[in-house]
């Protein structure tokens, strides 16, 4: 992208250069070009996710914007094929990573930063949430843009990049799958007296890895709605941890230990001495085994 800058062809790019970019980076960094696919069918959707890659841990998906517009009315119809993008990438559930690619010139990244109905990110680490009482705020061009919001609630993303790149800025936000529609579509206590599928606590000794795979057999999702109520709970309950008063509400303390693996998915921190602590209390509240049906997979 600095190259075409450079050369003076940044005029001449388009969303698909954008897209072809990528690939020969991502060629060109080890991945096998049998490993990546193009306009992928999404079940229960009529468009096409822009990339795919495949990899030994899971897919990741990918969708590029490149908006090449003046200002007025075409603004307002970028912010909603943009939020009609994330919201697919949002309730995306078989794949390990989604990605959205933006290369976003300073005019409109100056736009989407004054917008009052979102927290647009503009440096590596910031976080994007959106709901759909956002959504309500957007113009009627935007909302009619973003055909997929049907049933939205909520979604979030961080920001993995955002570098200048001459003409533009390169934004990369990794959107935090398994949300979108069904997310809060059965919120409720968690009956973790059923014991339906018997999962069992993992011991004091137990790795990383085990410790993860158990976070994710509680449905914090589908019991909570968003990333920001269940990041609420965490916060809550670490709080009285570090007191010396963890709670010994399963339904919290599970919720607590949900949201410590969806950071470690999307940040790459894993909080292992609260996460144990959790473990621990866990196992005691519980009597060992506790419910784990209508979990996710990382």
């Amino acid at each position: 992208m600095r190259e075409a800058h450079e050369r003076g062809l940044a005029g001449l790019l388009t969303e698909d250069t954008v897209r072809w970019f990528l690939i020969e980076e991502l060629i060109a960094g080890g991945t096998p070009p049998s490993d990546l696919r193009t306009e992928v069918r999404v079940e229960h959707d009529r468009g096409r996710l822009d990339l795919v890659r495949r990899g030994p841990a899971g897919d990741a998906a990918l969708e590029f914007k490149f908006p090449r517009n003046g200002a007025g009315a075409a603004d307002t119809m970028s912010v909603g094929e943009i939020v009609n993008d994330l919201i697919r990438l949002s309730r995306l559930t078989d794949y390990e990573a989604c990605w959205f690619v933006a290369v976003i010139d300073a005019r409109f990244m100056g736009y989407l930063s004054r917008r009052p109905y979102w927290n647009w990110p503009t440096t590596p680490g910031a976080e994007l949430t959106f709901t759909a009482s956002d959504l309500a705020q957007m113009p009627e061009t935007a909302r009619r843009s973003a055909h997929r919001s049907e049933g939205f609630e909520a979604l979030s993303a961080t920001t993995v990049v955002a570098e200048p790149v001459g003409f533009a800025t390169l934004l990369t936000l990794r959107v935090h799958s398994g949300m979108g529609s069904n997310a809060g579509a059965s919120q409720g206590r968690y009956d973790t007296t059923l014991a339906l599928n018997g999962v069992t606590v993992p011991q004091s000794g137990a790795t990383v890895d085990e410790i993860a795979k158990f976070a994710l057999s509680y449905p914090g999702y589908r019991l909570h709605g968003d990333v920001p109520t269940i990041g609420a709970i965490s916060r809550r309950v670490a709080e009285g941890w570090r007191a010396g008063e963890l709670t010994s509400d399963l339904d919290d303390l599970r919720a607590a230990l949900f949201f410590v693996q969806r950071a470690d998915h999307w940040t790459d921190h894993f909080d292992e001495p609260f996460a144990r602590a959790l473990i621990e209390q866990i196992r005691r509240v519980s009597g060992g085994t506790v419910d784990g049906s209508d979990g996710i997979t990382v």
